[in-house]
Order: structure tokens, then sequence, then C-alpha cells
């Protein structure tokens, strides 16, 4: 038999199917390339686009808590006595906004397995980090709005009709000064209980929580813009 024929036919079969395979993963791996730049892209659009939202709902929430803190140290100095209340602290203790960003890309990538698309170890652990950090931050926001609504505004309201402060929570919350005398607002006659103190420590303690936990969401969207970033340059 003419061994000498066959094994270079053999050798030849065998180059032929590893280049084959060679070329289709050369392919892919060009394909997966260009799929992974449209993810990143996406989700570069989407998270500077949710950053000016992010920022306004830090400096709110800054404004909750003080005005949660000020309205406390009013009451503790006045005992069972009324006490006036300039009206933006009472606004500012009504509501409970949440940080709710539109971020399609990455909830898709990861409902889909298009996040192993990232060739990036750190980067897909500081969007897992992000979604982590979301959620906390949603649930202490989320509690916020629960002891607002189910034990301060029942409380608060025996001693004052809110309905018009509802109405002025959102001019309050976009920046806009309370008219009257008082530059922090019109003074309210308000009684302060035990109960009504109790409640507004509790808002508080979640509040400052919320506070914190959207200060880091920042500082984590920030990072993650860079890393997006750096993995899109050429």
């Amino acid at each position: 038999m003419p061994w000498r024929r066959i094994l270079a036919e053999s050798v030849l079969i065998v180059a032929s199917i590893l280049l084959a395979l060679a070329a289709d993963a050369w392919w892919d791996s060009r394909g997966n390339r260009a799929r992974e730049r449209v993810l990143l892209g996406s989700m570069v659009d989407e998270f500077e686009a949710s950053r000016p939202l992010l920022q306004d709902r830090v400096v709110l929430t800054r404004m909750m808590v003080a005005g949660n803190e000020a309205l406390l140290e009013l009451a503790r100095t006045a005992g069972a006595a009324p006490i006036a209340v300039p009206d933006s602290l009472v606004i500012s203790v009504l509501g409970g906004p949440t940080y709710e960003p539109t971020l399609n890309s990455l909830d898709a990538a990861m409902a889909s397995g298009d996040i192993e698309l990232i060739r990036s170890t750190r980067l897909r652990t500081e969007l897992a980090d992000w979604r982590r950090r979301l959620a906390d931050t949603t649930e202490d926001e989320l509690e916020v709005r629960r002891i607002t609504n189910e034990q301060v505004v029942p409380l608060l309201g025996r001693s004052v009709s809110l309905a018009p402060y509802f109405a002025r929570v959102l001019p309050w919350s976009e920046g806009e000064t309370m008219e009257g005398a008082d530059p922090r607002g019109v003074p309210t006659q308000l009684v302060m209980s035990s109960e009504l103190v109790g409640v507004l420590s509790l808002r508080l303690f979640y509040a400052r929580f919320a506070a914190v936990d959207l200060e880091e969401l920042l500082a984590s969207l920030d990072g993650i813009v860079v890393l997006l970033e750096d993995d899109l340059d050429p």
C-alpha cells in the first residue's frame, strides 16, 4: 500500500480541519467582539443618561435628611407645647421618592447571559455590584416611603391639614424657595407628640441610609462609565 501517500493525505485532511476550526473560532471571536462593543456602547449611553437624575436624587435626599433633623431638633427643645415650624420642614418629611434608572441594556444582558460577552472581569464585577447597590438603595427608600405614608402623615395630620403641603412637595424638591418672611418657609403651629418624634426619628434613620446608598451609587456609576469607555477604546 502507498503508505507515504496515505500519510500525506491524512496530514492534509487534519490540517484542513484544524484550519477550518481556527477560522470558525476567529470569526466567532470577531463577532463576539462586535456584539460586546454594541453592548458596551449602549451601557455607556444609558448610564450617562441616568446620572443627572441620580445626582438630583442625592441632593433631594440630603435636603430631606436636613429637614427631618431640623424638625426633630425643634421638637426636642419645645417639649409638649405647640411650636412654630417652617413650612419647608413639614414638606421635607412628606413623600418618599425612589431612584429608578432605565438600564435596559444591562438588564437584558444579565437576563440573556450576554453579560459574558464582556471580557473584563472587573467590569462584570462592578456591574453586579451596581445592581446590588441599587437594590439596597431601593429597599431603604421604600422603607422611608412606608414610614412616611403609614405613620408620619397620619400623626402630622392631627395638627395641620396637609393638603396644601403635598401640593408644594414637588416645587420644594426642585429647589423652589418657599414664600414668606422666613427664608425657610412660613411658620406652622405643630404639636410634636412623643409618638410623632419617634416615627420621625425612625424615618431619619432610614433616610440617612438612603442618602449614603445614593452617594455610593453615584460614585459606582462614575467608575463604571470609566471602565466602559476604557473597554471601548480600540
